[in-house]
């Protein structure tokens, strides 16, 4: 027998076999949905929202690395500034050695 004529043979039976495994499926997401959403929620949630809001995200980030680049400018900036600040005080007020 082809499967074709098996699944009209013993479509009732199949019916109710499907109807009976959508029922425990609802109840177990009845019970259980709630507590599944948070933990499944990072795998299915985020990364659409990423992928959605990939240019937005993209902006603030080379934003914020822009930003850490004047920072550190401004950083190298200023220690080069009191070394040189330093040196010209050495010039002016040399240590004294040795005594």
């Amino acid at each position: 027998m082809g499967i074709s004529r098996l699944i009209v043979k013993h479509c009732d039976e199949i019916k109710a076999g499907l109807s009976a495994v959508w029922e425990v499926v609802k109840a177990f997401f009845a019970q259980w949905g709630d507590k599944l959403i948070p933990l499944l929620g990072p795998f299915f949630g985020v990364p659409p929202m990423i992928v959605k809001h990939w240019e937005d995200i993209k902006e603030g980030l080379l934003a914020l690395w822009q930003r850490i680049k004047i920072w550190q400018s401004s950083c190298l900036t200023t220690q080069r500034m009191d070394s040189i600040r330093y040196g010209m005080a050495l010039r002016i007020f040399p240590l004294a050695s040795g005594s």
